[in-house]
């Protein structure tokens, strides 16, 4: 039978109604299934519909999530979705050059083309070589792809692109009933066909093959607690794993140093911060400064954005690490009386602790919800992603709906106001460090 595959993308078009799919086909000789429900081509049509982002750390992309359950219904299932006891089958992708055939059976276990593997990696695989197939046309370019898979897992690839997760407890000397959980990543190359090596200390790298990095991914990736070998291993465990030999004292705390150094927290959040700071320099509309209205020796994150229609300020709001939403976004809005309305405040400081009610020749209106697709996703990145979105606000509007209902109405009707922020009073007052009023200091202000 000829299968015909369509895989969701991002994208909508608001003329046809219609989503935007990668398509490919191939063949499939199945022992327990026979084509059904065939188009006039003869084909019978799967549709990969795109998930969203898992909250879960280190979860799989959306695309190949999908893919493989649809894999599994091509292959694994019934014709009532029942799981298949024992089945053979062959995928076949033909080419002018020549075919690429896929063997898949289950009988005790799975293989592929002779190679045994779990269920999971299989499925990961024929959604990886049923997503590559949408781009290309050629055995030449898609066999040596597949040979790569057969070799190094998806697991394991995922390592190579995004460094291997690693944690380890690490004890307090007051407190030797306490331990605090420390998440790191390691440096992760491809030294062989059939070998990785990880950083386990400065530049001191170990060898792991690739069988054995793929069952350690499965424990410090996927949670999964089988291995009895990997599981909540130490350091100097580690270390002597992957050596063969115990660390000195000196190799185990200069490894252990190393690895507090690149805390997986740590990491990402200085990562992003640097994104920030080259979004404000390669940006003119981004200014990045501190608000220290909470007491707090550091005080708030906050990122002004110049839209194409409005001006956005971006302040930290406190939330848990761990939430979606952990920037407000406020629009700002010019007062009608702003030349009368601040007379008695002094020029050189122009927001008042309450940001909200008084920014420079106006106020914030907020804070609107836009919320992240994930969790677990660092402060530095949830503003980056919110100021692109911001910097085309006429786009955005059609696309965040709780943007538009926060906006000055002038941009909705004739009226020409702009609401705009003088740029150049801002950076000057970024400059002389962010003097903010009490609002109680001013009472005449307050009385109008």
């Amino acid at each position: 039978m000829k299968i015909k595959l369509k895989i969701e993308q991002p994208g909508y078009n608001q003329y046809t109604g219609s989503n935007h799919y990668n398509v490919t086909s191939f063949l499939v000789s199945h022992s327990k299934k026979k084509a059904k429900n065939l188009n006039k081509f003869g084909e019978e049509i799967y549709t990969s519909r795109r998930g969203g982002y898992s909250y879960a750390k280190r979860a799989e992309d959306p695309v190949f999530d999908a893919l493989a359950k649809t894999m599994d219904s091509i292959f694994f299932k019934g014709t009532y979705g029942d799981n298949l006891a024992e089945f053979y089958a062959e995928m076949t992708f033909k080419y002018s050059d020549g075919n690429i055939v896929l063997l898949i059976s289950k009988d005790r276990g799975f293989t592929l083309n002779g190679k045994k593997m779990n269920k999971a990696i299989l499925l990961s695989v024929l959604a990886r070589i049923a997503y590559r197939s949408c781009f290309v046309r050629s055995r030449a370019v898609l066999k040596p792809y597949l040979r790569d898979l057969l070799q190094v897992p998806p697991n394991v690839r995922w390592a190579l692109e995004n460094r291997t997760p690693y944690y380890f407890y690490d004890e307090d000397e007051e407190n030797p009933y306490r331990r605090e959980k420390v998440e790191i990543l390691l440096n992760t190359r491809r030294i062989s066909k059939t070998q990785c090596a990880l950083e386990l200390s400065d530049n001191i790298w170990a060898a792991i093959d690739i069988d054995a990095l793929d069952k350690f991914l499965n424990v410090y990736r996927l949670g999964q607690m089988r291995s009895k070998k990997w599981k909540q291993i130490s350091p100097k465990g580690l270390w002597s794993e992957l050596f063969k030999t115990s660390p000195s004292s000196s190799e185990e705390a200069v490894m252990k140093s190393f690895l507090m150094q690149n805390r997986t927290e740590d990491m990402v959040e200085n990562r992003a911060k640097k994104l920030m700071d080259e979004l404000s320099e390669e940006n003119e509309g981004i200014l990045n400064f501190k608000l220290n209205v909470d007491g707090s020796k550091e005080g708030k994150q906050v990122m002004f954005v110049r839209g194409k229609l409005c001006d956005w300020v971006l302040i930290e709001n406190g939330a848990a690490k761990t939430s979606p939403q952990r920037v407000s976004i406020y629009c700002y809005h010019e007062r009608v009386d702003a030349e009368t309305y601040w007379d008695n405040y002094d020029t050189a400081s122009t927001v008042d602790i309450n940001y909200t009610s008084r920014f420079f020749n106006g106020k914030l209106r907020g804070p609107i919800c836009v919320n992240n697709s994930v969790g677990n996703v660092s402060l530095g990145d949830q503003f980056a992603s919110r100021a692109f979105t911001l910097l085309n606000d006429k786009l955005s509007f059609q696309m965040v709906s709780t943007l538009k209902g926060y906006t000055p109405e002038s941009l909705w009707n004739e009226t020409k106001r702009e609401h705009r922020l003088d740029y150049d009073v801002l950076k000057e007052w970024v400059a002389k460090g962010c003097i903010l009023h009490d609002v109680k200091t001013h009472p005449e202000a307050m009385n109008k």
